[in-house]
């Protein structure tokens, strides 16, 4: 493994990102249990920057910042499709679709802890 020296740039670029902050919590609150979520942000930004050393929190916020920029800047119609790339990548689905619905449910009985319907064999 290669170790990591801390160079007095970024020590500058982290006093400048927590001066910035002016005692506000960040946006994006990472704990010691987000680490995989904090790699893969020190990675993209690394990977944004064309540069290994972009991995400090100064260039992680720099880089959020400038990827949401960029997608409020976007075409609609290419932000939809960006966005929903992502959604399907990450098997998240929005609220409100699918589920049982009709008039006919007899394949299905309200939940007594929710009320929600629970399909069943029959």
């Amino acid at each position: 493994m290669s170790e990591k020296t801390i160079e007095l740039e970024d020590i500058q670029k982290l006093l400048q990102w927590q001066q910035k902050l002016e005692g506000k919590t960040p946006v994006l609150g990472l704990t010691d249990n987000d680490s995989l979520l904090q790699e893969t942000l020190q990675e993209l930004s690394a990977y944004w920057f064309r540069e290994e050393q972009a991995t400090h929190p100064a260039a992680v916020e720099l880089f959020t910042r400038q990827l949401f920029d960029s997608l409020r800047t976007m075409d609609p119609a290419n932000r939809n499709n960006v966005l929903n790339c992502i959604r399907l990548e990450g098997g998240y689905q929005s609220t409100g679709t699918g589920g049982i619905s009709g008039a006919n449910r007899y394949h299905s009985d309200r939940s007594k802890a929710d009320g929600s319907l629970i399909r069943r064999r029959r």
